[in-house]
């Protein structure tokens, strides 16, 4: 399984000139589950979360800082792409480090819900 969820929220405090300032939150997400991963090769979290404008399911694989986030508690969000081509969705205000990004997590899945 190709998978950046074990980076670390360093990663994106050290890359931010891959991301540079051009990044910004331009989503709210809900977290809707957090599960850990079970199996002994993989370390972090799968995570599921909604926007609500436009309203998108995300499944997301993330890292071990993934722990850090709540379920039911929105955070910002954007999309990306990593430097080798993943696109991601990085999440905004885990940590009160002001010189972090953000938390970067694979994006497994995302689907547009049906409105009424």
């Amino acid at each position: 399984m190709k998978t950046h969820s074990g980076l670390p929220l360093i990663f994106l405090i050290l890359c931010h000139s891959a991301f540079g300032d051009q990044l910004k939150p331009d989503r709210m997400i809900s977290i809707i589950s957090i599960e850990r991963y079970e199996d002994s090769k993989s370390k972090g979290y799968k995570v599921e979360g909604k926007t609500s404008e436009p309203p998108v399911y995300y499944k997301l694989q993330c890292g071990v800082s993934a722990a850090d986030l709540e379920v039911g508690h929105r955070y910002r969000a954007a999309e990306a792409i990593s430097p080798d081509d993943t696109k991601i969705l990085v999440i905004f205000d885990i940590h009160p480090d002001p010189k972090a990004i953000g938390m970067a997590c694979d994006i497994e899945s995302e689907k547009a819900a049906a409105r009424k």
